[in-house]
């Protein structure tokens, strides 16, 4: 959860954020269920948000979880849970890319033995 402060840091910093990778580097404090953190990053504020929230929602869904309500434990299940869903997205998008390298390579197959028919005729 983003406190109101940071709200308005947020909103002042959307201005002149500057894009990834050029160095500048805004602070933001957050609160994720209920930890209080500090974030130097050269994300823009949108981004900072959709983190913050995307991190507090799986916190909070695990701390529910957990039986000890230990916020380190939930934090630690957030982290598979996130670090499950990325691979699951990285080996999806690998398939699909090389699906289309595939179907890419057989239309370059085409074309080549279509532009050498079209030269004998």
């Amino acid at each position: 959860m983003i406190n109101s402060e940071t709200k308005n840091k947020l909103n002042e910093a959307k201005g002149d954020q500057e894009t990834i990778g050029q160095g500048k580097n805004s602070a933001y404090e957050v609160d994720i269920a209920g930890a209080k953190l500090k974030l130097k990053t050269s994300n823009s504020p949108e981004k900072v948000t959709q983190l913050v929230e995307l991190v507090n929602k799986e916190v909070l869904a695990a701390l529910n979880a957990t039986q000890t309500r230990s916020l380190q434990n939930a934090a630690l299940v957030a982290a598979l849970n996130l670090a499950e869903e990325l691979l699951r997205v990285k080996e999806i998008t690998r398939s699909e890319l090389d699906t289309l390298k595939s179907q890419a390579e057989s239309i370059v197959s085409e074309l080549e033995s279509t532009q050498f028919s079209q030269l004998d005729h």
